[in-house]
């Protein structure tokens, strides 16, 4: 049985839909499947040292990093349908997503930051919960531009992509880790990329809108 190939003539590069779909699948991916799960533990260690005691117990910062990505996992399959349920209404899924990048870049930019460490930590679980909105979000915008072509291409692309993401992400984050002010320049930079993305998500035109399905029907 022959192996299917990705039939890049299939995917129509020039629609804002496609096109936005798998930029935005790259960069999200690159932030929070890549730098932050990968440099969380290192800034708890650059804040606080490698000890923190949090409500009578001491941990690592390695540990305390775990706990934090663990929360996430933990309530992901819950709220990740919950926030696609929510972009469903009659104003679509861009407004979400804006609220989500703002969100997101706004807690982000706050971690470089030395604060109290139950407020730090309350700052990062934000980021994640912002996260989860965006990998939900972006996912589900990209199989709303699926619809727009007849191959599953797109599909594949966008997972190719994504997973190019969480690689570089650990790279591109280490190597600016090296520099002066290496966790604010990755931090700041994320930031930065995710108010960047608001513009790139500017609604699309008539012409160029894609098919919208509630996500429950979808799943």
């Amino acid at each position: 049985q022959k192996k299917s190939k990705i039939r890049w003539r299939d995917v129509p590069w020039g629609t804002a839909p496609i096109r936005n779909a798998l930029i935005g699948g790259l960069l999200i991916s690159l932030i929070y499947s890549g730098i932050v799960p990968s440099t969380l533990s290192y800034v708890v260690d650059y804040h606080y040292t490698d000890a923190v005691v949090l409500f009578g117990l001491t941990m690592t910062a390695a540990a305390l990093s775990g706990y934090m990505q663990a929360a996430r996992w933990a309530w992901e399959p819950f709220l990740a349908s919950r926030f696609g349920g929510m972009s469903d209404g009659a104003r679509g899924r861009l407004p979400m997503l804006r609220l989500s990048l703002v969100v997101g870049a706004a807690s982000m930019a706050l971690i470089p930051l030395k604060l109290p460490l139950l407020v730090w930590i309350g700052l990062v679980l934000i980021t994640m919960l912002a996260a989860t909105s965006l990998n939900t979000l972006s996912d589900t915008l990209a199989a709303d531009a699926a619809k727009t072509t007849d191959s599953v291409s797109l599909i594949t692309v966008y997972a190719l992509v994504t997973d190019l993401g969480a690689a570089l992400g650990p790279l591109l984050a280490y190597a600016l880790l090296d520099m002066a002010g290496g966790v604010q320049v990755v931090y700041f930079g994320g930031a930065l990329v995710l108010l960047l993305m608001i513009a790139q998500w500017r609604r699309p035109g008539k012409a160029d809108q894609p098919a919208r399905e509630p996500l429950r029907q979808s799943v």
